[in-house]
């Protein structure tokens, strides 16, 4: 095992926050490997590699990023970079489990309507319970009535503080739509037709658009 590879372990009564400067170091000396020559480009005086170290050690402890998270996210930087990110939110949204929030959101839309319409969104539909939680928060009525663009900003926030917790609770399941006893195919066709405008109203963003609720309703 090369030097810079090695994590080396806590002292017994040592800190979290030492614990989690540790870890900075340790990606700043994965990223020199990784980056030898552009790492110096990006951090070229001393003064900025410790402000690195400083915020992204307190980052990594406020949203509970752990080793196996930063490994994670210094493999999918080693495949999908050529340069080192060194801005702390981008390097942090390399490990977490989420990381496309855009797509989360329209995962978060097309499985909150189909829940609504007691047609899925079952608990292993959801690519990770992170999604799921930041869609309760969200608000369900909201989550499937709003727009990419009227709703980014606020499901980004809600989103990034689900993901700082450090584990999620499970997934409710649904219960699905029967008729005389049974999920008949005629009941799948018509359920699954309805979902299907109402999310064609969302994407048009008209409020008369078929399919649009006008009440507020809570799952």
């Amino acid at each position: 095992m090369r030097a810079h590879s090695a994590l080396p372990a806590r002292p017994a009564g040592q800190s979290a926050v030492s614990e989690s400067r540790q870890l900075a170091n340790y990606v700043l000396a994965r990223m020199k490997g990784l980056f030898p020559d552009r790492l110096t480009k990006k951090l070229p005086s001393m003064e900025l590699v410790q402000l690195f170290v400083a915020t992204l050690a307190d980052e990594m402890e406020r949203r509970g990023i752990t080793r196996d998270m930063v490994e994670a996210g210094l493999r999918r930087i080693a495949s999908e970079c050529e340069w080192p990110p060194i801005d702390v939110p981008v390097f942090l949204r390399f490990c977490m489990p989420v990381r496309d929030y855009e797509a989360a959101f329209r995962e978060a839309q097309r499985l909150a309507s189909m829940r609504h319409q007691k047609m899925g969104g079952q608990p292993e539909d959801w690519s990770h319970p992170a999604v799921y939680w930041a869609a309760s928060r969200f608000g369900w009525f909201e989550m499937r009535n709003s727009s990419w663009q009227a709703a980014s900003a606020r499901w980004v926030a809600v989103l990034d503080e689900v993901l700082t917790w450090r584990q999620w609770p499970k997934i409710d399941r649904v219960a699905i739509t029967v008729e005389g006893g049974l999920q008949t195919k005629a009941v799948q066709r018509r359920e699954l037709a309805n979902m299907r405008q109402i999310l064609a109203g969302a994407v048009a963003g008209g409020a008369a658009a078929p399919g649009f609720e006008r009440d507020r309703v809570v799952e």
